[in-house]
């Protein structure tokens, strides 16, 4: 359903990180794949968008994205591809 919360349904993702550029939102997010004794356990981060924040599509994975969000820096997110 466009525009519902939450805006990924499909999988478990938190902590988005969002970045506009021109007139899209990205939010930079991962997957958390969890089990019972773990914290977190992230193997896929993901990339999103939108330009009217009611439909939602999924970039394909963001290469160096792990490594933007290690070091807590957007800049280095913004001057990735948005693929």
């Amino acid at each position: 359903m466009p525009g519902a919360n939450p805006i990924i349904r499909d999988r478990f993702t938190a902590d988005p990180a969002p970045l506009v550029v021109g007139d899209t939102l990205y939010l930079f997010t991962f997957h958390d794949e969890a089990q019972q004794d773990e914290m977190f356990n992230i193997r896929e981060w993901l990339v999103y968008s939108t330009k009217d924040m009611r439909i939602w599509t999924e970039r394909s994975e963001a290469k160096g994205l792990k490594r933007c969000f290690q070091q807590g820096s957007l800049a280095l997110c913004r001057k990735m591809p948005h693929t």
